[in-house]
């Protein structure tokens, strides 16, 4: 599935005072007439809680210039970050957060939710408002993270720099294009400096618990 390098978007949505946003790469227009659009938010996502909840949703489509406005929505998390402080934008219909940067995009009208099992759970939307200015090259999953980056960051000294140890088994996680992670089911390790003792859980689907 990496083969098909799909074009990236972001996805915000507010309910009332909340708001939220993430990067996503999975999207499709869904019906021809009338028109339609679906996204695939993932559950492990602070913006799926808000999605949930909001009647409306905005999708940016990112241009080849957009890789800034992708790291800051594709690698920060709203459970801990504002990151519409980061960025300028303007309330749209329903108060969904329109990004100001960005020159192609749609916001639509929530017109349903399925959740099917999987990871992701399926939204689709009424579009009421569109823009764009011209034709464009999207931003593609292969410019957002590079196999290289991805590389230098696990082999990297990381937390020894700051004289912390890792114990637990060496393994090579990999994840899949949906975000799960393939060949193990959790993976456990325990970060030690001093006395203070902190165990780190990697789920299966890219989620982090340090407890």
């Amino acid at each position: 599935m990496a083969s098909a390098d799909p074009a990236m978007v972001v996805v915000t949505t507010a309910n009332g005072d909340e708001r939220s946003g993430c990067l996503v790469g999975f999207h499709a227009q869904s019906s021809i007439a009338p028109h339609g659009y679906a996204v695939w938010i993932s559950k492990a996502n602070h913006t799926y809680g808000v999605v949930v909840r909001a009647t409306h949703l905005a999708v940016h489509f990112l241009t080849e210039d957009d890789a800034e406005l992708a790291a800051t929505f594709g690698t920060l998390t709203g459970d801990r970050v504002d990151k519409f402080a980061r960025v300028a934008w303007r309330r749209g219909p329903a108060g969904v957060p329109i990004l100001n940067g960005s020159d192609h995009g749609l916001v639509g009208r929530k017109v349903s939710l399925l959740d099917d099992g999987g990871d992701h759970v399926i939204v689709t939307i009424d579009p009421v408002e569109v823009w764009s200015r011209e034709p464009f090259t999207p931003l593609r999953l292969s410019a957002v993270e590079s196999p290289i980056d991805t590389f230098e960051r696990w082999r990297g000294d990381g937390p020894s720099d700051l004289d912390v140890v890792v114990t637990g088994m060496p393994r090579q996680i990999s994840f899949a294009p949906s975000g799960v992670t393939t060949g193990f089911a959790n993976a456990t390790y325990t970060l030690v400096r001093g006395s203070a003792r902190k165990q780190v859980i990697v789920s299966r689907y890219g989620r982090v618990r340090i407890q």
